[in-house]
C-alpha cells in the first residue's frame, strides 16, 4: 500500500479509536508498524494502549448478554472462507472489491459473531436485525434506505432462511451508481435474484422529485454522500455538506419514504442510513412507521439527530432496544454538525403496537 494511504489509515484509526488526531510520534511509530505488519496490528495495538482502555471504560457497549446469545443462535458454523470475499457469522459473502481500502486485510476471512462489532456496524445493530427476524411471521419483509451494498437486507434474508422462513421480500434504495451496482452484485453473491426483489436507484426524501447528487471520484471509499443543497455555491466546483469539493454532479430521482412504506402492509425491518436526513424522513412518515413497521434501525449522523430522533420515537410510543450515540470530532470550521461525525450513531426501535413484550405479534 502506498505510504500516504498508510498514513491516512493510521490517522483514521486514531480518530475512530481515540477520538483525537494522531500526535507526530505516534503517527510515525504506527505507520512503520502498519508497513511491516498491516493495519490490523495497528488497530489491536491502539486498543491495547492505556489511553484506549481509559476511554472505553467510560463507554457503554450498546448491546446486552441476551443480544450476544441471539447472535450465537444464528451462527453458521459451516461458513467457509472464499478468496475475494469477507464471510460473516451468518455465512453471508461480501466482495472486498466493493469495500474501502481499510478493510482489504479481511479478504478471505470468516468472521465470528460481531462482538463488539464488524468493520461497518456494531453488535447492537446486528442484534436489532436479528430481533426483526425472530418476530417475523410466515415471511420476512425488509427495506434498506441508503442501502449502499445492501448489507442489512441480505443479512436479514440469510438469517430468515436459518430460521426456516423461505419467503423473503426485500427492498433497497441507493443513489450512488457504483454502490447500486455493488448492491445488485451482493444479492447475487448470496443466492438472491435482484429481479425478484425491489431495488431502486434513487435518493430518499420526504416527497418525490429530483435532486442533485455529487459524483464521487472514489465511491468505494466514500459512503457519506447525500443530495446537494439546492442553493449556495454554484460554480464549476461546489462543496458538499462535509466541506469536500464536488467537481461533477448528476440529477437523480428522489422517492418518498412514506410512499415506499405503503407498498407493503407490514415490514419486519426498516433500516435507514441517509447521512443526516433520517430525522426529517422519520418525522414525515411517522404514521406509516407506526402502522406498518415492526422494527426500525436508524444510523444517526449528529448528536442533535440522536436526541431529536429519540424524542420523536419516544413520543410516538416506540421502545428503544439498542443505541449508541454518534461519535464526533469537533471542528470549528465544519459546515454542519453532520460533518463532525466520525462514527455513525445507531438506534434500534421496537414498535409495541406490532410486537408485544414476548417478541411476537400482539
Amino acid at each position: 500500500m502506498h505510504e500516504l494511504k498508510i498514513i491516512a489509515h493510521v490517522e483514521a484509526l486514531y480518530i475512530e479509536l481515540l477520538n483525537r488526531r494522531a500526535d507526530p510520534g505516534g503517527l510515525q511509530n504506527w505507520t512503520a508498524v502498519a508497513a511491516r505488519e498491516g493495519l490490523e496490528r495497528v488497530r489491536s495495538g491502539i486498543m491495547a494502549s492505556e489511553e484506549y482502555q481509559a476511554k472505553s471504560s467510560d463507554n457503554f457497549s450498546g448491546y446486552s448478554n441476551s443480544d450476544v446469545a441471539l447472535m450465537k443462535k444464528y451462527l453458521n458454523s459451516a461458513a467457509e472462507s472464499s478468496p475475494g470475499f469477507i464471510v460473516d457469522f451468518l455465512g453471508g459473502r461480501t466482495r472486498t472489491s466493493s469495500l474501502g481500502d481499510d478493510v482489504q486485510h479481511l479478504n478471505g476471512k470468516v468472521l465470528g459473531i460481531p462482538v463488539p462489532g464488524y468493520h461497518h456496524a456494531g453488535a447492537g445493530e446486528w442484534a436489532g436485525m436479528l430481533k426483526s427476524v425472530e418476530t417475523a411471521a410466515v415471511q420476512y419483509t425488509a427495506m434498506e434506505l441508503g442501502a449502499g451494498w445492501g448489507p442489512w437486507i441480505v443479512a436479514g434474508a440469510l438469517a430468515a432462511r436459518r430460521r426456516g422462513l423461505r419467503e423473503v421480500r426485500l427492498y433497497a434504495v441507493e443513489a450512488d451508481d457504483v454502490h447500486f451496482a455493488a448492491l445488485q452484485m451482493h444479492l447475487r453473491d448470496n443466492g438472491l435474484d435482484p429481479a425478484e426483489h425491489t431495488l431502486i436507484h434513487a435518493a430518499v426524501g420526504t416527497v418525490a422529485g429530483k435532486a442533485v447528487w455529487p459524483v464521487s471520484s472514489d465511491s468505494r471509499n466514500d459512503w457519506g454522500q447525500r443530495p446537494m443543497p439546492p442553493v449556495g455555491n454554484v460554480g464549476p466546483c461546489r462543496t458538499d455538506y462535509r466541506g469536500q469539493a464536488v467537481n461533477r454532479t448528476v440529477t437523480i430521482d428522489v422517492v418518498s419514504a412514506a410512499s415506499l412504506l405503503r407498498r407493503e402492509p407490514m415490514w419486519d425491518l426498516l433500516h435507514i442510513d441517509i447521512q443526516g436526513h433520517e430525522l426529517e424522513v422519520c418525522s414525515f412518515a411517522i404514521e406509516e412507521l407506526n402502522d406498518r413497521v415492526r422494527w426500525l434501525i436508524v444510523g444517526t449522523h449528529s448528536r442533535k439527530i440522536d436526541g431529536d430522533l429519540m424524542e420523536l420515537m419516544f413520543e410516538s410510543g416506540w421502545l428503544l432496544e439498542n443505541e449508541k450515540p454518534a461519535k464526533v470530532l469537533f471542528r470549528k470550521d465544519a459546515p454542519v454538525l453532520e460533518a463532525m461525525t466520525i462514527t455513525d450513531g445507531i438506534q434500534v426501535w421496537k414498535n409495541p403496537r406490532l410486537v408485544n413484550a414476548s417478541g411476537s405479534e400482539p
